[in-house]
């Protein structure tokens, strides 16, 4: 593995967060992650990584007071291409090509962790109402009389 690992802990502690989005799901991950999956967190941290601070998450459905996720990536800094797969808690750890534009000019590469990732749903984010109605309202109002 060529993962600089001082690097990517830099970049976890200076630009990381700013990447997490600010939805609900992504919310609840970072929130409650760590102490839903302690041994990933540790695997994570030994690579330079915060697991609170994701660079992507596939969130499936919220039920039953949990949050489910089918994955989530992380951004390590160094060259990827020695990066051998893992099992880390039952979750598949490995290199990945299919991701976002992570707009890093240092060399980096992405990993994904696959798996069904389950945390509590303890975020619960307020959203501005409408204040006016839309085309849609509008349209089921009138289908309605």
């Amino acid at each position: 593995m060529s993962i600089n690992i001082e690097k990517t802990k830099e970049y976890y502690a200076e630009t990381a967060a700013d990447q997490l989005c600010s939805c609900e799901d992504c919310q609840n991950y970072a929130a409650n992650i760590k102490a839903a999956y302690p041994e990933l967190a540790e695997y994570l941290a030994s690579l330079g990584a915060d697991i609170e601070k994701p660079f992507e998450t596939f969130p499936m459905y919220a039920e039953n007071g949990l949050v489910h996720f089918m994955g989530v990536q992380y951004v390590l800094l160094g060259c990827g291409a020695d990066f051998e797969k893992v099992s880390v808690s039952g979750f598949e750890i490995a290199v990945t090509d299919s991701h976002p534009m992570t707009n890093i000019e240092n060399e980096h590469f992405v990993i994904e962790i696959w798996g069904e990732i389950c945390v509590p749903h303890t975020v619960f984010l307020e959203y501005p109402k409408q204040e006016s109605e839309t085309f849609f309202s509008k349209l089921i109002r009138r289908i309605k009389k």
